[in-house]
């Protein structure tokens, strides 16, 4: 009898017990979602870019000066031309993280541009490996899909420009600040080299790397090895060294504009103003990234902040390392848009592209737990993707076909065999996009002696007239 109860109880044991398939399924099921959500951002990525390309003024200019830089063999130390004011400059340093995709695509405009996008691709499973090593992968699924998702980030991600590149390495600071908090100490110069990335890709984040000193005190409890925070300070200096030569033989005249600039918006309007601006333009920027009720921005700021100062859940210095990170960055940004003079865009704080995501998981982490967190992010991402919808087709589906007109407009040039052409876009001559285009994809030769005139909206539709001079 004995024996029978006790092969009866191992038998209700067996039948308890999980089998391997649903163990299997509850552990790795994180794993597949993130592929299921990375897979749909490169779909979103790149449907459409060969003709949805932006490529204007800027891009083509940017892109001239990179192959300038190979085929005239000359540094260029200083970087695109900034629009808070004259005499202002982005850092060199985006040209030549261009450099190589460009010259492989050999000029073509599409080759730093499906780079911009492969960097940004690569950049959601590692937010996702960072954050669910810090946190639960529940937390991490919904700040991911979060960023993934962003029409914003989504639509940024698809051209080649200065600041685009922002996103990638602030998840790269993140992730190594994850790596440094398992004992991986080398990881301290990825990060050092991260936030100096951040700071030359655009002029409203110059001083960004002060955020790596102001960390520190905390991070020299992470590692003391002399030789790591020598070449920390490589990290440093690499991604400005263009700009450190230009200002030293221009007598710092960079930093010398930076100055009057802010000394001319300070004065301009009173302290309060210069905050209300930029709390104006954080809500602002919530919506257009999450597409979410402001509501639940100024919540997860307040848990964010509260959680820092109290120490709320974050007891270890290990725990504290990532928080007070977003919580600089957070006020750093604030800071330099509410002294950044001007009107305000998108693009001048593309960080913010993966904090406002955070911070929002970080708020649901505050409510719920486990399964009602899991339940809960997906209620928020179904929100936000609804919302996000008219901007998708706006963006990806129905976007402007600049460069796929450019290319047709080349195109009936190279057909009809005109040489030395003038071309006329929407009443300006010679647009720099188009001749770029035409001249780097498809040999046309510029001049004057045929004029070659165009109205085109950069969608469907375009018009032309041919007429000899």
């Amino acid at each position: 009898m004995t024996k029978q109860k006790n092969q009866k109880k191992r038998g209700k044991k067996a039948e308890n017990r999980p089998k391997p398939f649903s163990v299997f399924c509850n552990k790795y099921w994180p794993y597949f979602a993130v592929g299921l959500i990375t897979a749909i951002s490169g779909v979103l990525r790149f449907y459409g870019l060969r003709d949805h390309l932006h490529f204007d003024l800027d891009e083509a200019t940017h892109i001239r000066t990179i192959v300038d830089i190979y085929e005239k063999k000359t540094m260029v130390l200083r970087g695109p031309s900034a629009s808070a004011g004259t005499d202002l400059y982005h850092g060199a340093y985006y040209y030549y993280i261009y450099l190589i995709p460009t010259l492989f695509a050999k000029g073509n405009p599409m080759g730093p541009a499906i780079f911009t996008a492969i960097l940004s691709l690569m950049s959601v499973p590692i937010l996702f490996g960072a954050l669910t090593k810090r946190y639960s992968m529940s937390l991490a699924l919904i700040a991911t899909s979060l960023y993934a998702l962003s029409s914003s980030a989504i639509a940024y991600s698809r051209w080649a420009w200065n600041p685009n590149l922002i996103p990638f390495f602030f998840i790269l600071a993140i992730f190594s600040l994850e790596r440094l908090t398992r004992g991986k100490q080398w990881w301290l110069i990825g990060f050092a080299f991260s936030l100096s990335s951040i700071s030359q890709l655009h002029i409203g984040a110059a001083f960004y790397i002060i955020i790596f000193f102001l960390m520190v005190p905390l991070l020299l409890g992470f590692t003391r090895k002399i030789w790591i925070w020598l070449f920390s300070f490589v990290g440093l200096v690499l991604p400005w060294l263009t700009t450190i030569i230009f200002e030293a033989k221009n007598h710092f005249s960079i930093i010398t504009n930076f100055s009057n600039m802010l000394s001319k918006s300070g004065s301009q309007i009173p302290f309060w103003a210069h905050i209300s601006r930029a709390w104006n333009y954080y809500v602002d920027m919530f919506g257009t990234i999450l597409h979410l009720p402001p509501i639940i921005f100024v919540v997860s700021l307040l848990c964010l902040l509260g959680s820092v100062v109290f120490k709320i859940q974050w007891r270890s210095r290990e725990s504290r390392l990532l928080p007070i990170f977003i919580a600089l960055s957070l006020i750093f940004s604030f800071c330099s848009s509410a002294w950044y003079s001007g009107l305000f865009f998108t693009h001048y704080a593309e960080e913010l592209f993966v904090i406002m995501p955070i911070i929002t998981a970080l708020f649901l982490k505050i409510f719920f737990e486990k399964k009602e967190l899991t339940f809960a992010g997906i209620v928020v991402l179904a929100i936000c993707l609804f919302n996000n919808w008219n901007a998708y087709k706006k963006e990806v589906v129905y976007g402007k076909m600049s460069y796929g007109t450019q290319k047709k407009i080349c195109k009936i040039i190279k057909d009809k065999d005109l040489s030395n052409v003038e071309i006329w876009i929407n009443g300006k001559a010679n647009p720099a996009y188009i001749r770029y285009t035409c001249e780097k994809v498809y040999a046309v030769r510029f001049g004057n002696a045929n004029n070659f005139t165009v109205e085109t909206d950069f969608n469907q539709r375009f018009s032309y007239a041919i007429s000899t001079k």
